[in-house]
């Protein structure tokens, strides 16, 4: 018996695990360790993200960046005692939600996809791949996560073999799928009331919002299911989806979908142990709203305090959005299933009363 090479996965009390070449894990099937001892299912040990390594001391420079391989890796990369991944002011601790999770982020090139991807990171995922059409943008949120602990694909959710490509992807580069959020979507240029509804654009609204979800909660599930993980998958949808609104007739009925999509693959999904949940927004400023409302930082903050007049709390932020997911998305929410946790402030009335054609 010898002590394991750096490749081997730690042991579960962050002592030097003890490598034997006639062992292998019979749950990520890397070499040099029993299934009991996985830091998949154990999680990291205390201090692990703080122990040196060997590429601390190495020359930093220009290298050539090169894909994670799944088969040799050792536990996230961290840099001295620059975490990276992590945002300002955060640490590293053991009360990390999402410990040695292998997540998927749709539409996290901004807004609510953005924050809670660095917030998947900042609670020990161990990868977070985020998918956009959005290149440029969301490259740059991957690069400031980590380019070891974050990846960036194009995925147009409209096209299912991009989004079968995203799964199968990440299940072949990190070796399973343990989260998908689902969060891409878009909303109407128009008022889309119901007698003028131009329906090329409510096509556009529904290929997005309800066929879109529908491919990624489908190749999801079945990434997790032949693999075996308990997993769970996060929807967004909106405080409209359970209600009527004077206008975006289109961007209303998709999220009214979404919420039968959730609730129907929440219950042919329990027997194998994998979640599905929704969380449905109120008004939060993000790029989307801005667009919607066409309107600029000032007025978009006038029209924030006045539909949250009168909160405690002030405002939803995008922030708040991450935490709902990150809970529905942890073991934290391991008995929660088929559930629209909606994210309002107890505004959501003010918020559609904004809504007008």
């Amino acid at each position: 018996m010898v002590k394991a090479p750096s490749s081997m996965c730690p042991s579960p009390q962050g002592s030097s695990p003890v490598f034997s070449s006639s062992l292998t894990c019979n749950y990520c099937k890397n070499p040099g360790h029993i299934k009991a001892n996985c830091y998949r299912l154990v999680g990291f040990p205390a201090g692990y993200f703080d122990r040196p390594r060997p590429q601390d001391n190495k020359p930093k420079g220009k290298a050539a960046v090169t894909k994670p391989d799944h088969t040799n890796f050792a536990g996230p990369p961290h840099q001295g005692n620059n975490r990276q991944g992590l945002s300002e002011g955060s640490t590293i601790s053991s009360g990390l939600h999402l410990r040695g999770k292998v997540a998927i982020v749709t539409g996290a090139a901004s807004g609510i996809g953005a924050v809670t991807a660095r917030h998947f990171a900042n609670h020990g995922s161990l990868t977070v791949v985020i998918a956009d059409v959005q290149d440029g943008k969301g490259r740059e949120v991957a690069a400031s996560i980590s380019s070891n602990r974050c990846t960036y694909v194009h995925c147009d959710v409209t096209d299912e073999h991009q989004v079968k490509y995203l799964v199968d992807s990440t299940v072949k580069l990190y070796g399973r799928l343990d989260v998908m959020y689902s969060n891409a979507g878009i909303t109407p240029p128009s008022a889309q009331t119901v007698l003028e509804l131009d329906l090329s654009l409510f096509d556009k609204v529904m290929a997005v919002n309800a066929r879109g979800m529908a491919a990624c909660v489908m190749h999801a599930a079945r990434a997790m299911v032949e693999k075996g993980v308990r997993g769970s998958i996060v929807c967004t949808a909106s405080v409209q989806a359970d209600c009527g609104t004077e206008s975006m007739t289109d961007y209303t009925l998709s999220k009214h979908a979404m919420l039968g999509l959730m609730r129907s693959a929440s219950v042919q999904l329990v027997k194998h142990g994998v979640r599905v949940n929704c969380v449905s927004p109120g008004l939060v400023a993000t790029p989307l709203v801005t667009e919607i409302f066409k309107l600029g930082a000032e007025e978009l903050s006038k029209m924030m305090a006045a539909v949250y007049t009168g909160s405690q709390y002030g405002p939803v932020k995008e922030k708040d959005l991450a935490d709902a997911v990150v809970f529905l998305a942890s073991e934290d929410s391991a008995l929660i299933t088929g559930q629209n946790l909606v994210v309002d402030g107890g505004h959501e009335t003010k918020a559609l009363s904004l809504l007008k054609p």
